[in-house]
C-alpha cells in the first residue's frame, strides 16, 4: 500500500512532511456567512521564530519561520475543505523509485482542544486522505490518512497523527516572536 508522504525529510530516515508547489483547485476562501466559529487567517512570522518536534522514536526536528509540517489553506475554519496534488512511491521501494500523482483531500473538522508535551492548545482538527490518480494494478487505490491539528496560538501544526506511529509527530518546544501574528 502507498503510504502518504506527510512528513519533512529527517536525517537518515525515510519520514517526508508534504510540500507540494501544485496549484490548489478554487475552493470557498470564507467561511459561510453563517458559520459562528473562529477563523484563522494566514500567518505573518518573523525570522527567529521556531517549532521543535518529536517523533515516537524520539527523534526531534526543529522547523523556523514559514515551514509548517503539512500542506495547509488559509483562512481555515471548521468545515473548510481544501485539495492539491503530490506523487507517492510505492510502498517498500525507494523513496527515488517510480512516483505517482495522487490527490489530496483535506477538511477541518472541528476545533478541539489537544495535548502535547508543549502544552495544551485549542486547534483545528484537519483530516487528511491521499488517493492516487488514474493508475492501477501496481498501486492500491487509497495511499493513505492522517490528521493534523493546527494551533493558531502555536501559529504551526502541533499534532501530526499517521497511519504509523512512526510517522506521527507532537510539538515538543516553540518560540513565536510577540511580531508574529496572524493577517
Amino acid at each position: 500500500m502507498v503510504r502518504n508522504r506527510s512528513l519533512l525529510m529527517f536525517a537518515g530516515t525515510a519520514t517526508l512532511f508534504l510540500f507540494c508547489s501544485c496549484a490548489p483547485r478554487p475552493m470557498l476562501q470564507r467561511p459561510p456567512e453563517n458559520y459562528q466559529g473562529l477563523v484563522a487567517e494566514g500567518l505573518v512570522l518573523q525570522a527567529e521564530d521556531y517549532w521543535i518536534y518529536r517523533k515516537a522514536d524520539g527523534s526531534r526536528v526543529k522547523l523556523g519561520a514559514g515551514t509548517v509540517l503539512a500542506r495547509l489553506e488559509f483562512p481555515l475554519w471548521v468545515g473548510r475543505v481544501w485539495h492539491y496534488q503530490d506523487t507517492a512511491a510505492r510502498s517498500g521501494h525507494a523513496e527515488t523509485s517510480h512516483r505517482t500523482p495522487v490527490e489530496i483531500q483535506c477538511e477541518a473538522s472541528a476545533f478541539e482542544l489537544v495535548k502535547v508535551p508543549a502544552g495544551s492548545f485549542d486547534a483545528f482538527e484537519c483530516k487528511c486522505a491521499c488517493t492516487i490518480i488514474g493508475t492501477t494494478g501496481v498501486y492500491e487505490p487509497d495511499c493513505g490518512e492522517w490528521t493534523i491539528w493546527y494551533a493558531p496560538r502555536a501559529k504551526n501544526i502541533v499534532k501530526v497523527k499517521t497511519e504509523s506511529t512512526a510517522s506521527s509527530f507532537d510539538l515538543i518546544e516553540y518560540k513565536i516572536s510577540e511580531k508574529a501574528s496572524e493577517r
